[in-house]
């Protein structure tokens, strides 16, 4: 997990630090095995933030809500072969339940500031699928 906490002390500003990320936590299980199946599964809470660096970012930043993310992945681990000493094929879903959030570290800079419909949130990435493929040669 992670906890930042920031004060701007230059006379001029007297607030937060400027995109200062919210308070983290990430929790799992997982099982690595020399060959064979493993597999992990994680849950990620981030909390709200709320302390807003108004004057050094003239008001672009905006207070985020908490969210919470699960990801998991499977793989199985293969021994000596083809040429290489080991080599190993995962499965992994990120966003498993394809959570709509916003970090708190996505500026809001002017040009991402839509005059007709105002602030325009830059959103995390939904679900994600990806298999990779990993050798030691």
């Amino acid at each position: 997990g992670t906890w930042l906490q920031g004060d701007n002390r230059d006379s001029a500003f007297d607030e937060p630090l400027y995109q200062m990320p919210s308070p983290e936590l990430t929790v799992g299980l997982e099982q690595r095995r020399e060959l064979g199946w493993q597999w992990l599964g994680q849950v990620r809470a981030v909390s709200g933030q709320d302390r807003t660096a108004d004057t050094f970012s003239a008001e672009t930043e905006r207070e985020t809500s908490g969210f919470a993310t699960a990801d998991a992945e499977v793989g199985y681990r293969f021994g000596p072969s083809g040429g290489f000493r080991g080599h190993e094929l995962t499965l992994s879903v990120t966003n498993l339940f394809d959570r709509d959030y916003r970090e708190h570290v996505n500026a809001m800079i002017e040009d991402r500031i839509d005059p007709a419909n105002g602030a325009q949130d830059i959103k995390a990435p939904g679900r994600s699928v990806g298999l990779f493929w990993n050798a030691t040669f």
